[in-house]
């Protein structure tokens, strides 16, 4: 058998059960409700964050015996080897393996590698990654907002920023997603990207790339020093904005944390740290998420968690066009608000509201064309006759366009507009 057919006979053999108890996971209806025994096709509580809200875990058995897994919110997907593997924070090789040995099937082979890219050590699963070049780093700083680009620098030095091509599951067939930066860790497993340009991927703003997870990002980096001190940041834009103006940043850990639900199960902080900072988002789910992690953190001596008095906004936010200068100094002014010890504990989501979007009034929505095709058709409308004022196809022909159905849609939507006064 070849890999593939490994793999795809480990994962068949596998209930979901039994996928479960390997990674040390449970399924509920719902957060804090009842672990469910008998499991069927339908939604749950994730069992690899805090899920507080509508269940957003989906699991679904295939036509093959599979038994398949979503996370909705963190795009995470994948079979009963993929839920071990992000269960355990582990790669798919080892989930086989524990999986194989569980059940006693005996398919288990180590995977042949081959003379393939596969091979060597530097290989990124769906990442293809290329040389960061100083215009790449400059592209990178336009899109955190920041002036300087030694932040970025000093992330590649570590092994955590990369740029180059991706393969993202979820950007309607864009298959690779190019030029694109990204902040990763091989140990965790974890990764996110975003455009080099600032543009949106599909609709999202950053992915997680197909086959990584969004866990901690920067604890596999420990081993390039002995580390006391720790920052960290929620999303890649702010830890790249706050090492911007962090002092001596060499000296300290950065970790980056893709959102708020983060899974922290399995990730270790490690034993020299003294002392690790938070900073978060001014908003109800960034201090929800900057309390998670305080929690995790607190076998460490000293964590101080450190808010924007402004609401709202992040330090991305507020290192928007500051030099490394502006940045040291603004860190280190009154616009932060720092909670540490015991006052980590007044800290509570509700006294930091969303801010308030500001929504466009009803008369101003809908596109430029929309306008104009409207116009267009009321006064064809009001040229016809009317015993044809109603006939989408004599529509068509006074505007001079074919009378398929796509455009008899477009004039349909049109003319109902124009006679309820909405255009």
């Amino acid at each position: 058998m070849n890999n593939r057919e490994i793999f795809k006979r480990i994962a068949q053999a596998c209930p979901i059960e039994v996928a479960l108890s390997l990674a040390a996971l449970s399924l509920r209806k719902k957060a804090g409700g009842a672990i469910v025994s008998k499991i069927r096709k339908g939604q749950y509580s994730s069992p690899l964050r805090a899920d507080q809200g509508k269940p957003s875990f989906l699991v679904k058995q295939g036509r093959d015996g599979r038994w398949f897994w979503k996370d909705m919110a963190t795009g995470d997907r994948g079979d009963m080897i993929d839920l071990v593997a992000c269960g355990l924070h582990c790669g798919v090789d080892e989930a086989a393996r524990l999986i194989d040995r569980k059940l006693g099937l005996g398919f288990w082979q180590e995977p042949r590698r081959g003379r393939s890219a596969k091979a060597n050590a530097s290989y990124l699963p769906n990442i293809k990654p290329r040389t960061l070049t100083e215009s790449d780093a400059l592209k990178i700083a336009a899109c955190v907002g920041i002036d300087g680009t030694d932040s970025i620098w000093h992330l590649h030095k570590l092994g955590m920023l990369h740029v180059g091509d991706c393969w993202i599951g979820a950007t309607g067939g864009a298959y690779p997603q190019a030029d694109c930066w990204f902040l990763l860790d091989r140990a965790t497993k974890s990764a996110t990207a975003r455009r080099l340009d600032g543009k949106p991927i599909g609709s999202y703003k950053s992915m997680c790339p197909s086959g990584w997870h969004k866990g901690p990002i920067g604890l596999g980096y420990t081993d390039k020093a002995t580390f006391t001190r720790a920052v960290v940041a929620e999303g890649e834009k702010d830890l790249v904005a706050l090492l911007h103006g962090y002092p001596k940043r060499e000296e300290v850990l950065p970790i980056c944390m893709p959102s708020v639900t983060t899974p922290l199960k399995n990730a270790a902080l490690p034993e020299t740290l003294e002392l690790v900072r938070i900073y978060a988002q001014a908003d109800g789910a960034g201090v929800e998420g900057a309390i998670r992690w305080a929690t995790w953190a607190q076998d460490v001596q000293r964590v101080d968690v450190i808010v924007p008095k402004r609401v709202g906004a992040d330090v991305a936010d507020l290192m928007e066009g500051r030099t490394r200068a502006d940045a040291t100094a603004l860190l280190l002014s009154d616009d932060f608000e720092r909670f540490h010890g015991d006052r980590i504990a007044e800290l509570s989501p509700s006294d930091y509201p969303k801010a308030e979007e500001h929504k466009l009034p009803p008369k101003q929505r809908g596109s430029p064309k929309n306008t104009e095709r409207d116009k267009a058709v009321r006064q064809a409308i009001a040229s016809l006759p009317p015993a044809k004022q109603a006939s989408d196809t004599a529509i068509c022909r006074v505007l001079g366009l074919e009378p398929n159905s796509s455009n008899r849609k477009k004039v349909y939507r049109s003319r109902l507009r124009v006679e309820s006064g909405r255009s």
